[in-house]
């Protein structure tokens, strides 16, 4: 069965075993939990009044997100007009480049290109200063044609609900599969697996699924 469009409000135990789960007020009961919500909302979600299992949620709910930026470009005539992935290293900050409408050219008018270009936010700055520095630092020497072509420019910021891989927060800081609540597993990249983005969640499933059947 799936309920959709519905609020996730409580995952409930008893001595210890998950007993199920709460949705938009109506309890679901279940004694095998398979969560996916970010380990900063747990807190929140887990009803229960065992000092160890609430200090091993507590401990996850200060983890930093991943926070990015992208800067759309519409550009007058076609310059790249290819599927190439492209990123810029040096100098900083990394960037990643695709032209859009190479892969869907509905996105922007015949003859005319939409180009992406994202990077890690960086919240030391404003968004214009960094979509300056995105504009230039390498950007300008290597694709002068894309800047002497802008017509259109938007920016936009966003977060992925995974944490982001920075010191203390990689595979091998996190928490793993298992919780101190039996039948209760958590799952997703904010939870353990090695890799980046859907390798890792792939990763973590994986784990989780070993840690079910005990293989």
């Amino acid at each position: 069965d799936y309920v959709l469009n519905a609020n996730v409000e409580g995952i409930t135990e008893t001595d210890g075993q998950v007993t199920g789960v709460v949705v938009n007020g109506t309890r679901i009961d279940h004694s095998t939990i398979i969560s996916n919500i970010p380990l900063w909302d747990m807190p929140s979600i887990i009803k229960s009044n065992n000092p160890k299992v609430m200090t091993f949620f507590n401990e996850w709910d200060h983890m930093l997100v991943t926070k990015g930026l992208t800067l759309w470009l519409g550009l007058d005539q076609i310059v790249i007009g290819d599927r190439k992935s492209r990123v810029l290293v040096h100098p900083n900050p990394n960037r990643w480049i695709i032209s859009i409408s190479s892969f869907d050219p509905s996105v922007a008018p015949e003859g005319k290109e939409l180009i992406a270009i994202a990077t890690m936010r960086d919240e030391s700055m404003s968004v214009n200063e960094q979509v300056n520095i995105m504009l230039s630092n390498g950007f300008d020497e290597y694709y002068p044609e894309v800047i002497k072509h802008i017509e259109m420019k938007h920016v936009q910021t966003s977060y992925a609900t995974r944490a982001a891989l920075v010191p203390g927060q990689t595979d091998l800081d996190r928490p793993g599969p298992t919780t101190p609540i039996e039948g209760l597993y958590i799952v997703g990249t904010d939870t353990a697996g090695s890799g980046v983005g859907l390798q890792q969640a792939a990763n973590s499933a994986e784990g989780v699924v070993r840690a079910i059947t005990n293989f």
